[in-house]
């Protein structure tokens, strides 16, 4: 099997839309957030240059989701017709799937096995989706040569707003809110992103949790753009834009990647763009209502709080032009 693509990006910044886009391409392999359940050694934020994981930890990783995965990572709907899978062993692998979601309300979640025949090993092409490793893609992109990945970002206070969103319905496993995350703070202060802005722990502690959380974009946005800089491999891919042109977008996100376009993709872009689910995590949605609707729910003040922030960085320029 090939080396993966990867779609990374922060929570609540359009990544499981993205992943689904992929997800719907025949010739691919689509794991859903593997490494928030399969944990990767090292830290979430490492030396580009000198952290873990190293290449062997990460191919023996790789190697052992290419033959099973934990349930989650298969079980996010909707389910795609791949050229790898005839339509038996497709629905076979399908059943599977909902026969292990229903065992995991009972016990554990176990792992699922890949049905792909022998002869199409070599032919597929695994999709990683990550909003855990955002911090890792630049290690990553030096561990594995000719990698081919994608950047989602989405407006600071977009994301902001859909995570505090989230945190009201209680979406979220965490106790505490992501604005008082202090083991994630104290590894966002280390980074040299971090350094270079004389941010530190202290100072987060006195700030406004919004203007917390626009730190938390920065930091990560800022890391993965500055360590990509170099990489013919990765691509930007600023969630607005992939709302306002899916189809548009998408082609060039698939073309980056290597991956020829198909009316499978075209017609889940089509459905997924007109349908609309009240789901917190639907990819069924209008995309431009799903964009701008921070702009209903925060307030001049909050959006200043975070502007303030997020506005002069180097992944804020992006939005120089928005509020």
């Amino acid at each position: 099997m090939r080396t993966p693509l990867l779609l990374f990006g922060l929570p609540r910044s359009g990544t499981t839309w993205l992943g689904k886009i992929f997800d719907s391409h025949p010739d691919t392999l689509y794991w859903h957030e593997p490494d928030s359940v399969w944990r990767l050694p090292g830290s979430l934020l490492p030396d580009v240059d000198g952290g873990e994981p190293d290449e062997l930890a990460l191919r023996a990783w790789l190697q052992r989701l290419q033959s099973s995965a934990p349930l989650k990572t298969q079980a996010k709907p909707p389910f795609f017709p791949k050229h790898y899978y005839g339509a038996g062993r497709f629905q076979l692998h399908r059943l599977l799937v909902l026969a292990a979601s229903a065992w995991s309300r009972l016990a554990s979640a176990p792992s699922v096995p890949f049905l792909i025949p022998a002869s199409y090993q070599d032919e597929v092409i695994p999709v990683w989706k990550s909003i855990e490793s955002l911090g890792r893609l630049g290690l990553l992109h030096r561990r594995l040569s000719g990698l081919r990945s994608v950047h989602i970002i989405r407006h600071p206070c977009g994301y902001i707003a859909s995570v505090l969103r989230g945190e009201t319905r209680g979406k979220f496993d965490e106790v505490s809110a992501s604005s008082e995350d202090w083991g994630l703070f104290e590894m966002l202060v280390a980074t040299p992103q971090a350094e270079a802005v004389g941010l530190n722990l202290a100072a987060l502690r006195e700030m406004h949790p919004l203007q917390r959380l626009a730190w938390r974009w920065v930091i990560f946005n800022t890391k993965a753009t500055e360590e990509l800089q170099a990489e013919a491999g990765a691509t930007i891919c600023v969630y607005e834009k992939l709302c306002a042109d899916p189809l548009g977008e998408s082609q060039r996100l698939l073309a980056h990647c290597g991956l020829p376009w198909d009316k499978q993709t075209e017609s889940f872009l089509d459905a997924s763009t007109h349908g609309q689910q009240a789901s917190y995590y639907s990819v069924f949605k209008n995309p431009l209502s799903s964009a701008e609707r921070w702009r209903e729910e925060l307030d001049e003040e909050s959006i200043r709080l975070i502007m303030t922030v997020a506005g002069d960085s180097a992944p804020g320029q992006l939005y120089k032009e928005a509020p």
